[in-house]
């Protein structure tokens, strides 16, 4: 085979490889079948942490910080009795995100005094954008803001 036959027998498997590897990549993005090429959904992490009785000043709160594409949510709900446990639901869509955290009584005997629940949630993979955040503590909105995420480097 000569050095001319050769060049021109790669080429050929060359441009086969390119045209099969153009033709996948359509597919992919076409039919929305290749995971490697969709965004990761974003994970919704929810830690309740100490509960006690409220003093006079506890209020129910929530506070915002982002760490890169994390959103970090920090806050304190105030329930009938310290022996409740958090039920935490997220609702993450392309512009919105809705957190809304309720609680249940414990089973038991309990101390009778208003309760005070803190927890913190996280909030990662988010893909870049701007989104509305709300909070919700049982059903009342406790915070709403406009917020962007950029790619993280």
């Amino acid at each position: 085979m000569s050095h001319r036959n050769g060049t021109a027998m790669r080429l050929r498997i060359g441009s086969r490889l390119l045209a099969a590897g153009l033709a996948l990549l359509v597919t992919c993005l076409l039919f929305q079948a290749c995971t490697f090429l969709r965004p990761s959904a974003p994970i919704f992490l929810f830690v309740q942490q100490g509960s006690g009785c409220a003093t006079q000043d506890d209020t129910d709160q929530a506070t915002v910080s982002f760490d890169g594409s994390r959103m970090i949510l920090k806050g304190t709900v105030i329930t009938p009795t310290p022996c409740h446990h958090l039920i935490p639901d997220s609702r993450i869509t392309a512009n919105r995100i809705d957190v809304s955290i309720t609680s249940i009584p414990q089973p038991g005997a309990c101390m009778l005094c208003l309760g005070a629940i803190g927890y913190e949630a996280q909030i990662a993979d988010l893909q870049p954008g701007t989104y509305t955040l709300r909070v919700r503590h049982h059903d009342r909105l406790l915070q709403e803001m406009r917020l962007s995420v950029s790619l993280v480097p």
